[in-house]
């Protein structure tokens, strides 16, 4: 009789000792639901949309900072910078608006093609069609191939 008892806890002990760790299938089921986790967070999210979308509110700030320093300067000198005034036949890059920089501090740069000789965006002076020496308003925009950013004030 001992030596049944003795054996059922021998038995036991190698049940117990097999029972320790996790078994294929269960890390298998473990990695299948956490890379389905992963994949629908990773949809859900869309970094490469929400990186766009900062770069473009990014722009649009700059875009309404350089009309705002035009304008700025215009009002304080009573007469358009000189890079609006070199823009009235093509468009200019705004790096060219050196005369800007006291009333916005610095020029600002495009997040991707802004550099340290050209900062990614564009000034055109609109003209008059009648009076063809006066300008009626400025455009300026993103050189940006993903940017859709003008603002025309």
């Amino acid at each position: 009789m001992t030596t049944k008892v003795v054996k059922i806890i021998k038995i036991k002990n190698i049940m117990q000792e097999k029972k320790k760790g996790f078994t294929l299938i269960e890390l298998l089921i473990v990695i299948g639901i956490i890379a389905i986790l992963a994949a629908a967070i990773v949809v859900i999210i869309q970094p490469g949309q929400q990186f766009l979308s900062a770069r473009e509110s990014t722009r649009w700030s700059h875009v309404n900072g350089i009309v705002s320093g035009v304008y700025a300067y215009m009002t304080t000198n009573q007469a358009w910078p000189n890079c609006v005034l070199s823009a009235t036949t093509s468009s200019v890059d705004v790096v060219t608006c050196t005369d800007l920089v006291a009333d916005t501090g610095t020029l600002p740069r495009d997040p991707t093609e802004g550099n340290a000789t050209s900062t990614g965006y564009n000034l055109l002076a609109n003209m008059d069609p009648v009076a063809t020496t006066t300008i009626v308003s400025i455009t300026v925009s993103s050189t940006a191939a993903e940017s859709n950013v003008t603002l025309t004030q």
